[in-house]
């Protein structure tokens, strides 16, 4: 299984929809400061998992002047696709 496609509003730095498809076998990803890996990242964990029990604030993920974010994340293996996806209103 892996990551097929990453999809992205308003999600920090990401404030465009912003759709990355992610070929099979990416080890790494690389760019210049402040191009948005970490948000990239930072997208993938918004979905998957929790690091601590803290509630998580809105405005840690929002663009401020934004009301809504979306963040989708595509999974495919062999035949099956899994689609994943978190909206904060």
């Amino acid at each position: 299984m892996y990551i097929q496609k990453i999809n992205i509003k308003n999600f920090k730095s990401f404030k465009e929809e912003s759709i990355m498809p992610i070929c099979q076998g990416l080890t790494d990803i690389v760019g210049p400061n402040g191009s948005g890996k970490s948000n990239l990242l930072d997208a993938v964990k918004f979905i998957l998992c929790r690091t601590d029990n803290r509630v998580e604030k809105f405005s840690d993920f929002i663009k401020s002047e934004e009301k809504e974010c979306f963040v989708e994340i595509i999974f495919e293996c062999d035949e099956a696709r899994l689609t994943l996806g978190r909206k904060l209103v």
